[in-house]
């Protein structure tokens, strides 16, 4: 399941599975009357259900779908567990066995499956739901490129299949072939998948290295099969997709489920807070722009996002409002005469840019990030650094790593714009909650992050 951490997804199902128990105790003890359980063994009966889940594990339990195998892996599992617990009330000294308790205990082991394989359910429905819009090519039409994309027949949630490139398609063979390895860039065009996975066999080093590159030159996430792993001088994950083993070339840390959760609600917690203490500036903001031009309050230019979608971008408008097509499509300079003299304040304090919040609500954007760029400006960025468009596997921010280090304002040289993308591919490879707090302060309290800002 790729994208989150097997070991993180395991931990959090023995929760689940430690909180059901738990009530089940409550409830049976009750029913019949009895003192409830003491702390310690609790802890000691909840540690025998962990031991026996990790016992009856199944290595496809993660990307089994069938609601039938899950009861049955529950049924097993309470079986052993309920076997195990009751020869102990038997095997215990007692004058008189409780027969009520022996029984609440034994069907209600039945019956806390239904909880239990629901939450697991919807705990699995609600991952594979992630990343609707994941569109694969298959690199190689072979026998693995056939067995992936059975696969993914099989687990749609995993990925929407698109196609394959083979160079020696197979005369008579009803695959759906797009082309050939030197048709990537058309294939993209037509199609604009986000993942291409490569199996074609290791001989081809230079053709599947420039395939490598030109992936990550389109912001494509490359996957490749392991015995290609030589040609990788990239950090990169295993995983498996159906019992095929992948390696996930750059793998980064907000690929994993855990952390773009805790990374979620701290934006919306931060988003939600600051609209509420920011209120009465943008109420000031907003009049004070009214007053002075004539158009609306909000500027709203086009931007590219995660996965290379395009994103409507909040900011408060810093300049004359100008109808015409070719609005926003040239840089800010110094002494700009298109700015406001509202504007030339906002944006000297960077308010124009705390609209963006209303992204961060909607999802489009993240409180830090690598900084959206215009359409036009990206395509060009993207001709000068190939691996310029890594930054769209994750969320533009408002502010950033390159901002806060001083890489902000009018890009005048290649080695500005390649010193500012190397910050933000720097961020995305070693991303941590602490970082996100560091670049938060730096730009709140620092003068870096200002400076070039006209």
């Amino acid at each position: 399941m790729k994208g989150f951490d097997n070991k993180r997804i395991l931990f959090l199902l023995t929760l689940v599975d430690v909180f059901v128990l738990t009530q089940f105790y409550y409830t049976i003890f009750n029913l019949a009357h009895l003192p409830a359980l003491s702390i310690p063994v609790i802890v000691l009966l909840s540690l025998l259900w962990v031991a026996l889940f990790f016992i009856f594990l199944r290595s496809d339990f993660l990307e089994n779908t069938s609601l039938s195998k899950r009861i049955a892996n529950h049924l097993s599992l309470s079986f052993t567990y309920g076997a195990l617990i009751s020869f102990y009330i038997l095997a215990t000294p007692s004058e008189k066995p409780d027969t009520n308790l022996f029984l609440y205990f034994i069907s209600g082991l039945g019956i806390i499956g239904i909880p239990r394989v629901a939450l697991q359910a919807i705990f699995f429905s609600h991952i594979k739901s992630i990343n609707p819009e994941t569109k694969i090519l298959i690199l190689g039409a072979g026998k693995i490129g056939a067995a992936i994309q059975n696969y993914l027949k099989i687990n749609p949630g995993r990925g929407k299949f698109i196609g394959f490139l083979e160079d020696n398609p197979t005369q008579g063979s009803d695959q759906k072939i797009l082309g050939t390895f030197n048709d990537f860039e058309k294939v993209f065009q037509q199609h604009h998948f986000n993942e291409v996975i490569i199996t074609v066999n290791q001989g081809k080093t230079e053709v599947l290295s420039n395939l490598i590159d030109f992936s990550e030159h389109h912001g494509v996430r490359p996957s490749i099969v392991i015995n290609l792993a030589p040609l990788v001088k990239r950090n990169f994950e295993f995983s498996k997709i159906g019992g095929i083993p992948l390696i996930n070339i750059r793998e980064v840390p907000l690929d994993y489920y855990v952390p773009r959760f805790w990374k979620r609600g701290f934006d919306l917690l931060m988003a939600i807070l600051a609209l509420i203490i920011l209120s009465p500036i943008f109420l000031i903001v907003a009049i004070a722009i009214k007053i002075e031009s004539e158009g609306p309050i909000f500027y709203t230019p086009i931007r590219i996002g995660k996965r290379g979608k395009k994103i409507k971008m909040f900011k408060f408008r810093s300049m004359y409002h100008d109808p015409s097509p070719d609005q926003g499509k040239t840089s800010t300079l110094k002494n700009d005469s298109r700015i406001t003299k509202v504007g030339r304040l906002i944006r000297k304090l960077s308010i124009d840019e705390l609209p963006q919040l209303l992204n961060v609500l909607e999802g489009t954007m993240s409180i830090v990030g690598p900084r959206p760029h215009r359409v036009d400006l990206d395509t060009q960025f993207r001709e000068i650094m190939p691996t310029y468009t890594v930054r769209r596997y994750i969320k533009p921010g408002i502010t950033g790593w390159a901002q806060v280090n001083g890489w902000r304002g009018l890009t005048k040289s290649k080695h500005d714009f390649v010193a500012r993308t190397l910050h933000d591919l720097w961020y995305i490879e070693h991303w941590s909650f602490g970082l996100d707090l560091t670049i938060i302060f730096l730009t709140l309290f620092s003068r870096k992050p200002h400076k070039g800002v006209f």
